[in-house]
């Protein structure tokens, strides 16, 4: 794995994430918003692997960590590993993985809307207004579980 060319990589962990991953908007308690990148397995090493890759490549993510869960009957302990939520580190990944997203390349395009919204002209800081409110609940509906 390590000795994949930038784009073999970067086609590799799309389909990692296509398949493993969380995108959406989390809101707060205080009413805030923002971008969310989550990806979750069994395998610990895959995780750590990921972690490096995005280091290199300039994206900042937190430590993998353990789900609380516990492992009961025949389920794995679990683990993730979530990416800054800083827009702009949000829209330095999706920017390299969403030409090759095929499930969640929906999302990943919202979710770059969202941080171009969050980065001009220093809107982080700013109330939400109703567009980047209908892309968290385009996003909400698109992550819904079942039907």
């Amino acid at each position: 794995m390590l000795s994949l060319s930038h784009t073999e990589a970067a086609c590799y962990i799309a389909g990692f994430f296509d398949g493993e991953a969380y995108f959406g908007i989390k809101s707060s308690t205080q009413g805030g918003l923002s971008p969310r990148v989550t990806v979750t397995n069994t395998h610990i090493g895959v995780l750590l692997l990921l972690k490096e890759i995005l280091c290199r490549w300039g994206v900042r993510s937190g430590n993998v960590n353990k789900y609380r869960r516990t492992a009961k009957g025949n389920r794995k302990e679990c683990f993730y590993l979530e990416l800054s939520t800083h827009p702009k580190n949000i829209k330095l990944f999706l920017q390299i993985l969403t030409p090759y997203l095929i499930i969640k390349s929906e999302q990943a395009k919202l979710i770059m809307q969202f941080c171009d919204f969050r980065l001009d002209e220093g809107r982080n800081y700013r109330k939400f207004d109703e567009e980047e409110t209908l892309i968290y609940l385009q996003l909400r509906m698109m992550n819904r579980r079942g039907k």
